[in-house]
């Protein structure tokens, strides 16, 4: 069951999310920008997802966390360093080392926090195989779009909870970025443009607001909250258009 609309509720939101979806395909200067490549790069995705070992979703983390609050340029030379002395990122190899040996390595960001978290993760991410059987079914318990924003929102809490460094906004954007497209990350531009749109009231609202104002702009829409998140995303980001 998913939080009730009312019929004209329902009206005023689909019809926003459609005039947001032709308005970007007006500024669209690239397809990357169009919001239909995006539902077919994460359609695709998704299919495949039952099929994913655990070194998927783990390397998903691990860009998540390193992307959070910094340039893609400085996460990218994280991803090289790592890569360089932890092929493949293997998560049972993550999950022996110490902050200490990964620090040493040459090229690698001074940040403890982060690649402790990518440590802890990984310890975490291999509890979750070993109770579960592998990864995917684990995060499938927490249902879909069909299922209420409150009931997704417990994995949200139980990443953010166990991981350092991860915090509520990370877990969504990694839960998204695995190919869960009921989930959405809760940053600045959808906040923003959640406010300018008069859909909350204020920019400095909690990420579980956010989560449920996407999870209505979905819902009436028809689409699924990842596609309204890149949606919003793209408009503030690329074209600044809050």
């Amino acid at each position: 069951m998913k939080v009730k609309l009312s019929d004209a509720e329902q009206v005023r939101l689909a019809s926003l999310v459609n005039q947001l979806w032709q308005e970007l395909e007006q500024l669209a200067t690239d397809e990357e920008d169009s919001l239909d490549w995006y539902i077919e790069k994460m359609e695709e995705q998704a299919a495949s997802l039952s099929e994913q070992p655990l070194s998927f979703f783990y390397k998903k983390l691990v860009g998540c966390i390193f992307s959070g609050h910094m340039g893609v340029r400085v996460s990218d030379a994280y991803w090289r360093a790592l890569e360089k002395v932890l092929p493949g990122l293997d998560p049972v190899a993550v999950s022996t080392c110490t902050v200490q040996e990964l620090l040493q390595v040459p090229g690698v960001v001074k940040h403890e926090g982060r690649l402790h978290g990518c440590i802890v993760g990984a310890r975490f991410f291999l509890e979750i195989e070993r109770e579960f059987g592998a990864f995917y079914p684990f995060l499938r318990r927490f249902g879909t779009s069909r299922t209420p924003a409150i009931e997704r929102w417990g994995v949200v809490c139980l990443l953010a909870d166990h991981i350092p460094w991860m915090g509520t906004a990370v877990a969504c954007d990694f839960l998204k970025e695995s190919g869960l497209t009921s989930y959405a990350k809760p940053h600045t531009h959808v906040k923003r443009a959640l406010h300018r749109q008069g859909l909350t009231p204020s920019e400095e609202i909690d990420d579980f607001t956010c989560f449920v104002a996407v999870d209505k702009l979905a819902q009436a829409s028809g689409l699924e909250a990842a596609y309204v998140d890149r949606l919003l995303w793209v408009r503030g980001e690329k074209f600044e258009r809050w």
